[in-house]
């Protein structure tokens, strides 16, 4: 098997370009909420941040408002915990309230949402 420096440069720059995006949507956590003039929303729960990172590399790339959701009470940190947590709100139908809220929905043409996948489902806090 031969190896092509051009393939493996390309190969280097577009890892180094995708840890770039990582690092920098790590360091816009601390902005939960941006609402402006947008015609574009991206919201997102993300309990482990990983969702967090995703969500904030399209924001940035697209130049969108972000939104957090976020429960009015927050999971528990244990992850244990928090399965069983959302495996009770779902078995009861509890959708949790929310700790803020877009003050006005209405006004995006597209809205993206991210969120984790618990337990084959939607979180409750997102439905």
């Amino acid at each position: 098997m031969e190896h092509d420096p051009h393939r493996r440069m390309l190969i280097t720059a577009l890892a180094g370009l995708t840890l770039a995006n990582i690092s920098l949507a790590s360091a816009a956590t601390g902005t939960t909420n941006v609402q402006g003039k947008s015609r574009v929303l991206v919201a997102y729960f993300s309990r482990s941040g990983n969702t967090r990172v995703i969500t904030g590399v399209i924001h940035r790339s697209l130049n969108t408002d972000l939104f957090e959701i976020e429960p009015a009470t927050p999971y528990p940190e244990d992850y244990f915990q928090t399965v069983e947590q959302a495996k009770n709100e779902r078995e009861r139908g509890v959708k949790p309230a929310l700790k803020n809220s877009v003050a006005d929905i209405a006004r995006y043409e597209t809205v993206y949402l991210g969120f984790p996948i618990w337990g084959t489902s939607v979180p409750p806090v997102v439905q």
